[in-house]
């Protein structure tokens, strides 16, 4: 089993290339406006641009612009509505359907007042607007800068999904048992397993946690050759793949050979991540009286093993759509705020200080927003799972009050009364802002999609010795008593009429409880069951000077 870079051998030949040219910064901009002054603004307010490197392309015409399209594939168009033989949604039809650029951004030119021309724009594919009369160079580079990485980062997602598929097309081919080491030496300490898959067990009869953060020589004892053992160190030490053939020795003492081999793995840069160990038994070949029993145990073990490898790659493929639905319920929240207070703007029911507020609130969800796509692009906290926390002292009584803000329009929605009591001085806790505020618009959200018109939400926030304790109950549906053990459970929802109109993935509240475990905190659920309301209990340690 020879794999010596997996990333790149699950790319397509296109996109290590567009990623390699993204890590650069470099990009490439067609600007399409018959006005010549108006082009040479547009060049010097991206020559002063910090962060990326701007090549310029210019054109007068629709057509020629098309033609230099499909010939060049700019990065990004920008597209002046008025052109000389077509306007910009004729353009963009045939950006889209004739040249079948869909990949290109493009942002309209529009002159002042033409609302209704940029809301055409955006329904015909357009990534962006801009008013002439309003342009600066800030708002220019920044417009940019979001049609590009809007771009950028769906290139890093059908990144990603390749090397799932290539993950899982490993899994479906691997017969054998298969073992996973950190990059040190077999002889040291800190050489920890780090994955062992079912073969492994069936080989060994050690389970997973068994051997996870142990070493390899958890399988060797007294007639393991010192001197093969020797041959890995050396070959490991030079990162270099090794085949050898040794004496190895199962949990329950009884040994048996092994054919073993040992490849590092690489990442995209060439650097040595992990290395790989694919275990075969190849004790019938050292007995040859017991031929005939060795190959039916290893027709057997094949079975077996073959089944294990189909289970784990389709398990691959749901890790990948439960990654991806965990990423769109992460991104709903804020998003739904911004929706929310946008309708109500354009309502124009607001008074100044409303209005002043409701703008307050959209800049900071749009800016969560961003922060979470550009987690996004953290390939390696994506794939591992991780998510970063941003530790600082945090005020609760200011979380709680942005999240109430953010989730009062959909209360207000259904007449749902949110009442709150909150203790100021209580201290403040440690913890990352923005991810206890989406703790506590997730529970607040919840509350008010399973609670009916007219019902009411209370939240209380109080200090319970060394805690902070936050505690949200509603006149809601309520819980079973059936269900109540698995609310925190990912994909798991109850199965009544309500919950069946509300559809979902059901990874609300197992964000909720992971998000605040990361704190160092515990939440809780009860119920005295359905119709009956429910009540979600958190607890944070309080912050110490």
């Amino acid at each position: 089993m020879q794999i010596n870079k997996p990333i790149k051998e699950a790319s397509t030949n296109e996109l290590p290339l567009r990623v390699e040219k993204m890590a650069k910064k470099q990009r490439s901009i067609l600007i399409v406006d018959d006005c010549h002054e108006d082009r040479q603004t547009f060049r010097r307010y991206l020559r002063s641009c910090s962060n990326y490197i701007y090549s310029v392309i210019e054109s007068e015409y629709g057509e020629q612009a098309l033609e230099l399209c499909k010939i060049l594939q700019p990065d990004c168009v920008v597209v002046d509505y008025s052109l000389p033989d077509m306007d910009g949604l004729e353009f963009l039809d045939k950006l889209r359907n004739t040249i079948n650029q869909v990949d290109i951004p493009v942002v309209m030119l529009t002159g002042f007042g033409n609302e209704a021309i940029a809301v055409q724009a955006m329904k015909k594919g357009a990534t962006d607007y801009l008013t002439k009369e309003q342009l600066t160079a800030e708002n220019l580079l920044s417009t940019l800068q979001h049609a590009l990485e809007k771009v950028e980062l769906l290139w890093k997602l059908n990144l990603t999904q390749e090397q799932l598929k290539f993950q899982a097309y490993i899994l479906s081919q691997v017969t054998d048992a298969v073992m996973v080491t950190e990059v040190k030496l077999i002889d040291e300490i800190k050489a920890r397993i780090v994955y062992v898959n079912a073969a492994f067990t069936y080989m060994t009869g050690y389970s997973a946690e068994e051997v996870l953060g142990k070493t390899p020589s958890i399988l060797n004892k007294h007639k393991t050759d010192p001197i093969v053992l020797e041959k890995i160190s050396q070959a490991m030490a030079n990162y270099q793949p090794v085949k050898v053939e040794l004496i190895n020795y199962r949990k329950d003492g009884s040994e048996f050979w092994s054919e073993i081999n040992i490849t590092p793995m690489l990442d995209e840069s060439g650097e040595c991540t992990n290395f790989i160990f694919v275990q075969r038994d190849i004790s019938e070949q050292q007995a040859a009286l017991r031929e005939r029993k060795e190959a039916e145990a290893e027709r057997q073990q094949l079975l077996t093993q073959e089944k294990a490898c189909r289970a784990e790659a389709e398990a691959s493929n749901r890790t990948k759509d439960q990654f991806l639905a965990i990423i769109s319920h992460e991104l709903r929240s804020p998003l739904n705020a911004i929706l929310g207070w946008t309708k109500l703007i354009q309502g124009g029911k607001l008074d100044d200080l409303a209005t002043a507020r409701a703008l307050a609130t959209i800049e900071r969800n749009a800016k969560l927003q961003n922060e979470l796509i550009q987690d996004l692009l953290d390939f390696s906290r994506i794939t591992e799972g991780k998510l970063r926390l941003e530790l600082c002292p945090v005020d609760l009584t200011q979380i709680i009050n942005a999240a109430i803000d953010v989730v009062r329009p959909l209360a207000d929605a259904k007449t749902i009364a949110i009442e709150s009591a909150l203790e100021f001085t209580i201290g403040e806790v440690f913890g990352d802002a923005n991810r206890l505020q989406q703790v506590m618009w997730n529970l607040l959200t919840n509350a008010i999609k399973f609670t009916p018109k007219q019902g009411q939400i209370a939240i209380w926030l109080q200090r319970d010795e060394s805690y902070a304790q936050i505690t949200i109950s509603d006149t809601g549906i309520g819980i079973s008593p059936d269900f109540l053990p698995n609310v925190f459970e990912q994909f798991c929802q109850a199965d009544n009429q309500y919950t069946a109109r509300h559809k979902g993935l059901g990874l609300g509240l197992a964000i909720v409880r992971s998000l605040v475990e990361m704190h160092n905190g515990s939440i809780t659920a009860a119920s005295d069951g359905e119709g009956q309301g429910a009540t979600f209990t958190v607890r944070l340690p309080l912050h110490s000077n």
